[in-house]
């Protein structure tokens, strides 16, 4: 058997993507900081907010709002500030007005298939630390991988 070394840091989560996609500052130590880095949620799989639709003049990007109801889920998990909202690619991303701060481990440090790195998120909501990622599988708006 194989132990794949975990490490864990400080983040500050500046833009949520969707619900399994995130965008941070990450506090390496040592005064590095790694900005906007991209992560994706370690072993779990939430909604796309756009999925390719079969219409009566062929396929067509239509908005899933399941995918939009775990990214919101995730927001409000994360912070009771508000958000305003950036297009990239045509899909909107949610950029968080004041960065909600999180604890994060990642696996090997090292990225996956589309540069993201593989992280579980941990929040203290209520003197309480919530896993992000088992949060969303266990109230429905992610799967596991």
């Amino acid at each position: 058997m194989t132990i794949q070394p975990v490490y864990t840091y400080k983040a500050l989560v500046r833009e949520i993507h969707d619900a399994d996609t995130l965008t941070v500052d990450w506090d390496m130590g040592a005064d590095i900081i790694r900005a906007n880095q991209k992560l994706r949620l370690y072993k779990i799989n939430a909604p796309e907010l756009y999925v390719m639709a079969e219409t009566p003049t062929g396929l067509k990007k239509t908005r899933n709002d399941l995918g939009f109801a775990a990214r919101d889920a995730l927001v409000k998990l994360l912070t009771s500030n508000p958000t305003t909202t950036r297009t990239v690619f045509g899909v909107p991303s949610l950029m968080l007005t004041v960065p909600a701060p999180v604890i994060m481990t990642t696996v090997l440090d090292k990225t996956e298939k589309y540069g993201r790195y593989l992280a579980t998120l941990f929040v203290m909501q209520d003197k309480v630390q919530i896993n992000v990622n088992e949060w969303l599988q266990a109230n429905g708006f992610a799967a596991a991988l």
